[in-house]
């Protein structure tokens, strides 16, 4: 249920498709023959587009208020800032 919830609302949706095809693998694997292929495939889908995919979510709050690994916390340089570190020639 936790899995649906958090897809729905866009709320860590790498993590909770990543649970998703888990549940659908089992489901598989216990002689399933319902429509949890093509469920395991949508869940493929989303862990590859996690970053897209909770754009209308909640991820859109969530990873700005938690932060990311590829957001560098390191603030870049200003060109003018840049000059007055270089050191003239002696």
């Amino acid at each position: 249920m936790i899995v649906g919830v958090a897809l729905i609302l866009g709320a860590f949706v790498g993590i909770a498709a990543v649970f998703g095809a888990f549940m659908n693998w089992n489901y598989i694997m216990a002689g399933s023959a319902s429509t949890n292929g093509l469920l395991g495939i949508a869940a493929i889908l989303l862990i590859l587009a996690w970053k897209v995919a909770g754009y209308y979510g909640l991820d859109r709050y969530l990873l700005r208020w938690l932060g990311t690994p590829w957001s560098s916390h390191v603030q870049p340089v200003p060109q003018d800032a840049s000059a007055a570190v270089r050191q003239k020639p002696a």
